[in-house]
């Protein structure tokens, strides 16, 4: 798979553990939407480090519109809200998101400035700082829960009413 900006084959990297797309020329990243969101969530890395990696290897964005390396369809550039406005270059079609060099950095930067990523963050914290005690009563209320299956409901929602000239 080339890369969509300058061409060089991509190289498969892990990214914060996440098995991604990388190109050493320009230094970008190529991933599933899965897979960046699963990146996203993670804080291996400190906001110090992701700094650094930012501000080393943040290129310009590109201007141009660029072509999905697995479809060739155009990719859509959509604007990343948060601290550090920029945008991302994504393929609705294959679900790939592509980061200019740094920016997989600044998309874990804006996360956890957001609201939600510092709630996130906190729940994390409060789950590793559970007494074992505590871990397993949370175990049990979520076993506790009630199972319903999706597919279920679905079908349920589906299936005509029973009118009784069976």
């Amino acid at each position: 798979m080339k890369c969509p900006v300058c061409g060089t084959s991509l190289t498969q990297a892990k990214y914060e553990g996440v098995p991604i797309y990388h190109c050493l020329e320009c230094r970008g990243f190529l991933a599933s939407r899965s897979r960046a969101m699963g990146i996203r969530h993670k804080a291996d890395r400190s906001p110090e480090i992701l700094l650094d990696e930012a501000k080393t290897q943040l290129l310009a964005d590109t201007r141009k519109t660029i072509r999905c390396p697995t479809c060739r369809d155009l990719m859509r550039k959509e604007s990343i809200p948060g601290a550090a406005q920029f945008k991302l270059d994504v393929c609705h079609r294959c679900d790939l998101i592509w980061f200019d060099g740094g920016e997989l950095a600044l998309f874990q930067l804006a996360w956890e400035a957001s609201p939600q990523g510092q709630e996130s963050a906190k729940m994390q914290e409060r789950h590793q700082n559970m007494s074992d005690e505590e871990r397993a009563q949370l175990e049990a209320d979520i076993d506790a829960l009630p199972r319903s299956s999706l597919l279920g409901s679905l079908l349920d929602a589906f299936r005509p009413p029973d009118d009784g000239l069976d």
